[in-house]
């Protein structure tokens, strides 16, 4: 398969998958978006909340093809006006300044924690649940098969925050790896969102979100292999 046929049929079933998650998303009524402890997270369901429950329902697949307008124009689609209406009323949502007032006000309680007992938490959790073999700290590689392998990256910001990604990357016939997809996935990112960190109030958060970041990564590991059945 040429080079750019592959990469275009790749963008075309990802952006597909996308959708898909957004939509499931929406049906279960936000559940793992709001697992994230997350400043811009909870910004945006803050905002999602005061629309319709039809723009509820729309607003992630909206924000999916707005993050992927340039490639939509490849698949002879885009935002209807109907779409940048729902996307309009959203970002007037977002800046409604009891909103941003409330959002201030918990920042005040966020809580800084040594790295150490951050890694070391994240660590356990990982192992407990997807057993990886790590590398370079907080680092780990999921072969999906002969030509697809998922790397994982778990970041900590100064004892503030956890940040994790996914990068996939396509194998050919000497195992050398090419990146496809976005250079940042993570469940923020993947329903377009910005990429977004957990933050911390409490002892209970830091154990909580550990547990949700691993169970995020082992759902987008196995979702990916089940997506991706039919290989290309």
């Amino acid at each position: 398969m040429k080079h750019e046929l592959f990469f275009y049929e790749f963008e075309t079933k990802y952006y597909q998958w996308r959708l898909k998650e957004a939509q499931k998303e929406y049906e279960s009524g936000f559940e793992r978006l709001s697992q994230m402890n997350s400043y811009f997270v909870r910004e945006t369901l803050e905002a999602i909340k005061a629309l319709s429950p039809e723009e509820q329902s729309r607003i992630l697949p909206i924000l999916i093809k707005k993050s992927e307008e340039q490639f939509l124009e490849l698949l002879g689609d885009s935002l209807t006006d109907d779409d940048e209406a729902i996307l309009k009323r959203f970002d007037i949502a977002k800046k409604n300044q009891d909103l941003r007032k409330k959002l201030r006000e918990q920042e005040k309680i966020f809580k800084k924690y040594p790295k150490n007992k951050l890694r070391k938490t994240i660590k356990n959790a990982l192992n407990e649940i997807l057993q990886p073999a790590f590398y370079s700290d907080i680092c780990f590689d999921t072969q999906i098969n002969h030509n697809w392998k998922i790397s994982t990256f778990i970041l900590i910001e100064d004892g503030y925050s956890y940040y994790y990604s996914h990068i996939i990357c396509r194998l050919d016939e000497n195992n050398t790896e090419t990146r496809v997809g976005t250079f940042t996935i993570n469940l923020s990112a993947w329903l377009a969102l910005y990429p977004s960190g957990w933050i911390f109030m409490s002892d209970e958060d830091v154990y909580q979100s550990a547990n949700a970041i691993t169970i995020l990564c082992k759902y987008f590991i196995e979702a990916f292999t089940e997506w991706n059945r039919i290989d290309f």
